[in-house]
């Protein structure tokens, strides 16, 4: 056995990476159900019976006493109203990493990173029961001045440790 591997320390996971501390993951695991796979699946669903409405069923084989509009007309009034809501509440959700320096934003296919005194306000809300995070840029980034998140568990813990950065 050479004297050299004895020094190794075996576990680096919590040693710095050029003077910078680990990040920490801020948003909750469950985002990229939230962000990816629930819009993708419901989508499909739901565009299916639209379509399945629309150009699937021939009314005069379908024998009904009701009109198939009804039925067409809440297929697609269901589709807009899950697109708006599809627009307004989930797209805007990203995954938030941080160290004592930065925030790292990211949507899954891009990453940015901001400074800390880049961060004006964080806002904690609850929207639909569910604990939401706004967190405020000082100006415009790639993903806008705002920065949506789901919290994870230890959100609340890493912030209350942090409260002696300038960006809060």
């Amino acid at each position: 056995m050479n004297k050299n591997t004895d020094m190794i320390k075996p576990d680096s996971a919590d040693l710095p990476r050029n003077g910078e501390s680990r990040s920490m993951v801020l948003s909750s695991n469950s985002t990229i159900v939230w962000r990816v796979f629930l819009p993708v699946f419901v989508s499909m669903f739901l565009l299916a019976f639209v379509v399945l409405f629309w150009f699937g069923i021939d009314p005069d084989d379908y024998g009904t006493t009701t009109s198939l509009w009804w039925s067409r007309g809440i297929s697609l009034v269901a589709l807009l109203v899950w697109s708006w809501l599809l627009y307004r509440y989930i797209w805007p959700l990203k995954r938030v990493e941080a160290n004592d320096a930065y925030v790292f934003v990211s949507d899954y296919w891009n990453t940015v990173r901001y400074l800390w005194a880049d961060v004006q306000q964080i806002e904690d809300k609850k929207l639909l029961g569910m604990p939401y995070v706004r967190l405020y840029l000082r100006s415009s980034g790639r993903f806008g001045a705002i920065i949506h998140f789901l919290p994870a568990r230890h959100y609340w813990e890493w912030m209350k440790a942090q409260k002696g950065f300038s960006g809060f």
